[in-house]
């Protein structure tokens, strides 16, 4: 870690140049003390700066101008000119203090800084010139030394609470600004810099993104869902031409993919528009994975998710269906004929349900994923009137909203309390809203059946929870003698899923984990054997599209490296954008005020509820353009800005 030798971070002013009573303290701001090799001098963010102690000299005039450029010339919108031109003007004042630093000279600036924050239309140039400010009050006897700033460094991070709250790194404040000028193609083009398939997680992310926004603060979260659906809407209904970026020239390297779900598919777009040949072998007889076979069409339909599987497809990957791995396609073979591997194999493993009885049953699902399958396919079961879903994680939610689909009343039965469910909370509300029926504190234990070995009912017995166990969750411990039955005529266990990794360790050469995920870093995604790489929830574990695009993302890049220059690695600025996020810098309290529109959110149209639990037609309905224009005037553009300061030679 780094020793700091002055600034002022958080709140916490630290000094420790002149006092040789104290010790200079670590940073308060976990990083390392170089950037690949690079002794780290100095790091400014709009929560406040800190110089480093690393034998060089610091370059603090310098280091405020690039902050204030980079500012203006690279993240201001344009639509003032208090943070497109006068945070760079504000940079060559600060420039000047190389020749003059005298009181008057540095109170020119700080005058001219103090009208930025005054008139900027955003506080994102107000963020960056406050904490320059700072720097020029607290140390002006530093901003007199004039040191040289040519062996110097610069590495930015330039991001927003929503983005950095984003598993798969969307810029949002961008692509909303674009959508407020009316730009679709453009919006649509920033969010495929990092999200492939704009439709789809417009359509079910959880969003986590939402719960980062700053004005849900005082107001309600930007509706970022809905509006990523919008670009996307105007290019698939308007028959628009498709939006991707130009393909680099073929390289001549090979990359073999197993899975063609959201990992897979995300991985083969960014390889091919490097220029990389590109095959995708699955077992299933379509694309899409397990939200072709497991998110039902009512919330993510058929035709749309092809719509975006036919994007890769037209940027030149090859399918191959119907191709299990072990039996069709092993990954020994693969390793050989490929230049690279990437395993996306997802996590379709059941978790046993333990429940007694089930051998023989006539009534009893399989499991959850099966079941959801086999509706998917066209099958619908015969459930009677009651079908009874054991389990609350989100595939527990979608088999209770598709029970109701298929005829049945629909309970959910569940061992803990609704606050213990795993299932996301759109998946809850949306469960709820629908009207399925929730049995909670609940332990299934047996099923009932006729004597023509049908489903009758499900023996259960009460719970109550006693202390936490490892997950932090506390754990049901049963009631004596509570035990009683519930009448339904038919069961879906859906429990919980892993990653089937019996046809891919490799004689073990493949380290795995405890929970079937293979065990390898998450951020270089390199397995033990190098050219075979892995990426979404076989490597995170179960975990939502979003989570698996970034992951896949990560992966493209690492194997690109790996083929391209011989060596996976991190840039400069991944290096700072994780030390950000390991951080949770945009966690923290941020100092802001209130921008953009404050008008009432906007929420999507719903189809009629009668209509809605009857057919596997969308239930949402797009955003109207022109809604969707006002709904991004309630963003407040809340980006912020970390640089890094190294020395190089």
């Amino acid at each position: 870690m780094p020793k700091v030798l002055y600034g002022n971070f958080a709140g916490e002013s630290l000094d420790f140049r002149d006092d040789k009573s104290k010790e200079s303290t670590e940073s308060t701001f976990k990083i390392s003390d170089n950037i690949n090799g690079k002794p780290l001098d100095f790091l400014l963010t709009w929560h406040g700066y800190m110089a480093f102690d690393n034998g060089e000299s610091i370059d603090i005039i310098g280091s405020m101008s690039e902050y204030l450029k980079h500012t203006g010339a690279n993240a201001c919108c344009g639509r003032c000119v208090q943070g497109k031109k006068h945070t760079v003007v504000m940079a060559d004042m600060i420039e000047g203090l190389r020749e003059n630093s005298s009181k008057e000279k540095i109170d020119e600036v700080v005058e001219y800084g103090n009208a930025i924050i005054e008139n900027a239309k955003c506080y994102f140039a107000p963020s960056s010139v406050k904490v320059v400010l700072d720097i020029l009050s607290s140390y002006p006897d530093e901003v007199g030394k004039k040191t040289t700033s040519s062996n110097k460094k610069y590495t930015f991070n330039l991001s927003a609470p929503c983005t950095a709250n984003c598993p798969s790194g969307v810029k949002i404040p961008q692509f909303i600004d674009q959508i407020r000028s009316k730009n679709y193609k453009k919006s649509l083009a920033i969010i495929r810099e990092t999200m492939p398939f704009a439709g789809l997680c417009g359509r079910i992310c959880p969003h986590p993104c939402e719960d980062a926004c700053l004005r849900g603060d005082n107001d309600k979260p930007v509706n970022i869902m809905a509006l990523k659906q919008s670009p996307w809407n105007d290019e698939y209904f308007n028959r628009r031409e498709l939006s991707v970026p130009e393909k680099a020239p073929l390289n001549g390297k090979r990359v073999g993919i197993v899975g063609a779900g959201p990992a897979g598919l995300a991985a083969a777009y960014y390889l091919l528009l490097e220029g990389f040949e590109v095959d995708i072998y699955d077992r299933l007889e379509c694309g899409g994975g397990m939200v072709a076979k497991g998110i039902p069409s009512f919330r993510e339909p058929t035709a749309m998710l092809q719509y975006e599987i036919d994007l890769v497809v037209s940027l030149g990957v090859k399918m191959h269906y119907n191709t299990e791995l072990g039996k069709d396609i092993h990954l020994e073979k693969m390793s050989q004929d490929y230049d690279a591997v990437l395993l996306a194999i997802g996590a379709w493993l059941e978790t046993p349900s333990g429940l007694e009885g089930v051998e023989g049953v006539e009534g009893v699902a399989s499991s959850g994923i099966e079941y959801l399958k086999q509706v998917a396919d066209g099958n619908r079961p015969s459930q009677g009137d009651h079908a009874i879903t054991i389990g609350a994680g989100n595939t527990a939610m979608d088999c209770a909203r598709v029970a109701l689909r298929v005829g049945s009343r629909s309970t959910i039965v569940y061992r803990r309390t609704e606050k213990e469910m795993p299932a996301l909370k759109l998946e809850l509300l949306g469960a709820k809203d629908e009207g399925v029926n929730f049995t909670m504190l609940t332990l299934p234990l047996k099923v009932v059946k006729d004597d023509n070995n049908k489903v009758i009912g499900l023996e259960c017995v009460k719970m109550e929870l006693g202390e936490p166990d490892a997950s932090g969750r506390r754990s049901p411990v049963q009631i004596e003698g509570s035990n009683f039955i519930i009448d339904c005529s038919y069961i879906i266990p859906a429990i919980g899923q892993k990653p089937d990794i019996s046809h891919v360790t490799m004689d073990g050469k493949i380290k795995t984990t405890k929970w079937d995920t293979f065990d390898n870093s998450q951020v270089y995604c390199q397995t033990a054997v190098e050219n075979i790489f892995a990426a979404g929830d076989c490597l995170t574990g179960p975990d939502t599209v979003v989570t698996s695009v970034g992951s896949a993302r990560w992966a493209s890049r690492m194997i690109s490296r790996y083929l391209l220059e011989g060596k996976t690695y991190l840039t400069d600025e991944e290096v700072l954008e994780l030390a950000v996020s390991d951080n949770k810098l945009y966690a923290k309290k941020d100092d802001y005020k209130m921008y953009g529109e404050v008008g009432e959110r906007i929420e999507l149209d719903h189809i009629d509820m009668k209509t809605r639990v009857s057919t596997f037609d969308q239930f949402e309905k797009p955003m109207d353009p022109v809604i969707a224009i006002e709904e991004a005037k309630r963003c407040m553009r809340c980006m912020r800005l970390v640089m890094a300061v190294s020395t190089v030679g």
